[in-house]
């Protein structure tokens, strides 16, 4: 999914030369104006969100800004970077580099970009060394769904009784904070993969071709998982263990 995601930013980024100045975190002089100037640092990638994908940690580094004294700023994607200039009105933030704008807000550590250069990324980035830096940014959704689960009924699409079908209590799953999942049904065992949350939807991030589909969501009503192996859709309502 990263892949994806960066072949799209780099698509995006034929508009935007990045040259390679240099543009790593702030030292000496730097460093003393940050001192006097909380706002200033090197902020990082910590969430991402685009086309109803929702990515968190590794899947959306790679994205740096620098705020530099004097107005100065340093864009980076994926080690290359370009130097810039950026402005700043009450939270709001205006990043000139390259003869383009990038428009944001900055406030508690946090700098957020509702549209990374105009191709529909809402980009969060946290700076280095502070609190921000070491929050949980996953959903609540993917926070809610760590850990272990077993079902206790299954029903078709159409929400009908199948434990005739298949055992009620056949499916079990196993997801982790670094949002890797397996999940179980019968004796087939799936995983583990990696997973992304795709429009309120999770997914497995997998190549594996003979694997059925099978996706899940988490809501008020808790967690279901749906599995469709040979044309079949079985829905199983899980309990957390």
């Amino acid at each position: 999914m990263k892949k994806f995601l960066m072949l799209l930013m780099m698509i995006s980024l034929m508009a935007l030369p990045l040259a390679a100045c240099g543009g790593g975190s702030s030292s000496g002089g730097d460093g003393e104006a940050a001192e006097a100037d909380p706002l200033l640092g090197v902020y990082n990638s910590v969430a991402g969100e685009m086309m109803g994908v929702t990515l968190t940690g590794d899947d959306i580094s790679g994205f740096s800004v620098e705020l530099k004294e004097g107005g100065k700023a340093v864009l980076s994607v994926e080690g290359s970077s370009s130097s810039g200039t950026y402005t700043m009105d009450g939270e709001n933030i205006t990043l000139s580099v390259e003869g383009e704008e990038l428009t944001g807000t900055v406030a508690n550590d946090v700098m957020v970009f509702d549209d990374f250069m105009g191709m529909g990324l809402k980009l969060t980035m946290a700076k280095e060394g502070s609190d921000a830096a070491n929050a949980n940014y996953a959903s609540e959704e993917e926070q809610a769904i760590v850990g272990s689960w077993k079902s206790t009924a299954v029903t078709d699409v159409l929400g009908n009784d199948v434990s005739g079908e298949i055992a009620a209590d056949a499916c079990t799953a196993e997801f982790g904070e670094d949002k890797t999942g397996t999940i179980k049904v019968g004796d087939q065992t799936y995983g583990p993969y990696p997973f992304v949350s795709m429009s309120g939807m999770f997914v497995f991030d997998t190549e594996e071709e003979d694997d059925p589909s099978i996706l899940w969501s988490y809501d008020d009503d808790g967690l279901e998982i749906t599995y469709s192996p040979n044309g079949e859709g079985y829905t199983f309502h899980m309990e957390k263990q």
